[in-house]
């Protein structure tokens, strides 16, 4: 009896009951929302890639992050607090895939109530590649030419390879790594100096990017001059003798540095031959002697020896001398 009862009271105008039921969610739903508020967050989208593939061509570098919280609580809701990314270590072949956006929050955040968030765009399209590494030459870049009569003998960087890591296929084209630019216009000394490498695709990575200490050594040039039509002087005759033999012409080839030796000529007594042994008349073959600065070589003569004819030089009898003689009278 009493259950009849309460089952007629309970359904006793129950459309009236059930407005009011309803009713009364609708307020405790509208008065949560009043107390409900939304903030919106650009966040950098960071790729997790620990795997054996990498990100490359262009993909959403940011993404909108949607967070609603209590009014009192929203405002310390702080961008750093929230992390956007996408995983691709679970993918093992190049290509286009379509990957989930996720998100993740501190602690204090979770502990919020009510809390919610959202991530526009929730997926996004990304091509990747297998992962490689690579190690190439550094290559400094030198422009300008040294000094005239200078030459670069030799280039040396330290450290002169590096490690670079990234798409497969595009670390098949570099075969070497350029500096920045070195300028050795008019330069006629060694340099020392620091640069650093040229930029590269930014997926690409160089476990060292520099400064690279880069040494150039800068030399003069060699070179050959000939000189030709010079004339052996005789040199150190004795007194009493006189030169009968006209002295050859000849010719010599130096060796030395361009900017010393492309200007520089021989005097007159470059060639001599010395008389100074000579004790009588008759023809002589004696060495030929070249004169020039100890610091050129002397790389080619024409003539090593020389014929000499020299003689006495007669002493002449004065003819006056008989005519002049006294007379002895008796």
């Amino acid at each position: 009896m009493k259950a009849n009862q309460l089952a007629e009271k309970f359904f006793k105008n129950w459309p009236v009951k059930l407005i009011c039921f309803v009713l009364a969610i609708l307020l405790y739903i509208f008065h949560r929302s009043a107390m409900v508020e939304k903030r919106s967050f650009v966040l950098p989208l960071e790729v997790v890639q620990d795997g054996i593939v990498m990100p490359v061509g262009n993909y959403p570098k940011n993404v909108t992050v949607i967070v609603r919280a209590n009014t009192e609580e929203i405002t310390s809701v702080h961008a750093s607090q929230i992390r956007a990314y996408v995983n691709i270590n679970h993918i093992t072949k190049g290509g286009e895939y379509t990957v989930p956006v996720n998100v993740s929050v501190t602690d204090e955040l979770m502990r919020y109530d009510p809390f919610e968030i959202k991530v526009k765009p929730e997926t996004i399209k990304i091509d990747v590649e297998r992962k490689s590494k690579k190690f190439v030459e550094i290559k400094p870049s030198i422009i300008g030419e040294p000094e005239h009569g200078y030459f670069v003998s030799e280039v040396t960087v330290d450290p002169s390879f590096v490690t670079m890591s990234g798409p497969e296929a595009l670390l098949t084209e570099i075969d070497e790594l350029k500096t920045d630019v070195i300028d050795i216009d008019k330069m006629s000394t060694n340099l020392v100096t620091e640069t650093e490498c040229m930029e590269l695709n930014k997926i690409i990575e160089i476990d060292n990017p520099g400064p690279y200490d880069v040494t150039i050594k800068i030399e003069p040039k060699l070179m050959e001059k000939s000189f030709e039509g010079l004339r052996v002087q005789a040199v150190n005759l004795p007194d009493g003798f006189e030169l009968v033999s006209q002295m050859p012409v000849t010719g010599i080839v130096l060796q030395g540095i361009m900017p010393m030796l492309e200007n520089f000529n021989l005097n007159a007594y470059s060639v001599q031959v010395d008389l100074s042994s000579i004790r009588d008349s008759g023809t002589f073959e004696l060495p030929v002697r070249y004169i020039y600065p100890s610091y050129f070589k002397l790389v080619r003569k024409n003539v090593d020896k020389v014929n000499v004819e020299v003689k006495k030089i007669e002493k002449q009898e004065n003819p006056g001398d008989d005519e002049f003689s006294p007379e002895i009278k008796n």
